[in-house]
């Protein structure tokens, strides 16, 4: 199959990045012809609030011709886009006016908040009655696809490289002199760090973590730098991935609090590193962390104490263990995807019949 990718910014720090790149290494693999066009959509939400574009829609119209040139030119069997109410739903129109079969894929907030904005709840409406196909990172935005737009959707879960993420104490120990770390354990939280990421919870875990020092790894949004308790240790956001993995592999436990999410790239990774993730029920966490068997989830702040009291004072490998067998391989994510393909574009039909002949 040919098939073209339209997606958000791949330049912006993040899981898109992260899960765009790997999925399309996949599919190539898998034999298909894959093209990339990335419409340049870096803002985040609040700062294109500040612009007029938001409302004149003359950004998403020129995108929408741009892909429109792309699909006249690759003419792929396929057009798989990102998000929505942003690059998904210029792929969307840009397809049908191309005649061009078309798969959304939604993230985390298409439906956490999207759904409900005044903005963007036309634009995801239009993906979900003219997308051929729609799918999405948690059972529960599988529900909530069915309950709000009666219309079915795929779960397919995002995977991680285990080639790439895996347990390395050698490296960790390195890592923690180069970051001048003593011999308390460590408590790290990785990621973008914005208002969804439940910050707040860390002005009343102070206490409980005042045995540990706390680590927060990756990119602190400017309008929740006031928030932050001056006892967790800013890390830059880490780009490497040998230096990443020996980040997650110094932390002995993970917390991931999210008050809203898809299913998150750190808490993936971290768990293939055999780290202990202590999370949220938020979106997709509860479809990989079995709790008290791959993980925890805690759902107040008395869970959160005592789970944290409980792996501070006591070390469990197995559940790491347990952790880094429950992740979805990038093989496993390409091959449920080209399935779905196969099957929106007729192709798997013509296959079947090639194979009976």
């Amino acid at each position: 199959m040919k098939l073209l990718y339209i997606v958000p910014s791949t330049e912006r720090k993040g899981g898109l990045s992260a899960s765009v790149n790997r999925i399309t290494a996949q599919m190539t693999l898998l034999g298909n012809e894959v093209a990339v066009f990335s419409t340049g959509l870096s803002e985040t939400k609040s700062s294109l609030l500040n612009t007029k574009d938001i409302f004149t829609g003359t950004q998403m119209m020129e995108i929408t011709e741009k892909a429109i040139a792309e699909i006249k030119s690759f003419a792929p069997d396929l057009v798989v886009g990102y998000y929505g109410s942003s690059a998904a739903y210029c792929a969307v129109a840009a397809a049908r006016f191309c005649e061009t079969k078309v798969v959304a894929c939604l993230r985390g907030n298409d439906i956490n908040r999207d759904f409900f904005s005044v903005l963007n709840a036309p634009k995801l409406s239009f993906v979900m009655q003219f997308a051929n196909a729609v799918t999405c990172v948690s059972n529960e935005m599988k529900q909530k696809v069915k309950a709000w737009y009666n219309r079915e959707a795929h779960f397919i879960a995002n995977s991680v490289n285990k080639n790439i993420f895996y347990p390395d104490p050698e490296a960790a120990k390195i890592l923690k002199q180069e970051w001048q770390l003593d011999h308390r354990p460590v408590v790290g939280i990785f990621g973008e760090f914005k208002n969804s990421r439940g910050l707040s919870l860390f002005q009343e875990l102070e206490k409980t973590l005042a045995p540990a020092q706390t680590i927060m790894v990756g990119e602190i949004r400017d309008d929740v730098k006031n928030t932050i308790p001056d006892w967790i240790i800013p890390i830059p956001y880490i780009n490497d991935p040998d230096t990443l993995r020996a980040a997650y592999s110094m932390c002995d436990i993970i917390l991931h609090p999210s008050l809203y999410d898809g299913m998150p790239n750190v808490v993936l990774e971290a768990m293939a590193c055999e780290r202990v993730v202590l999370a949220s029920d938020a979106g997709g966490i509860k479809d990989v962390i079995t709790n008290n068997y791959n993980g925890f989830i805690c759902t107040n702040i008395d869970e959160w104490k005592l789970a944290l009291t409980n792996r501070l004072l006591y070390n469990d490998d197995e559940i790491g263990k347990n952790a880094r067998i429950s992740i979805k391989t990038p093989e496993h994510e390409a091959k449920t995807f080209n399935e779905l393909f196969l099957k929106i574009t007729g192709k798997q039909e013509l296959k079947l019949k090639e194979n009976e002949a």
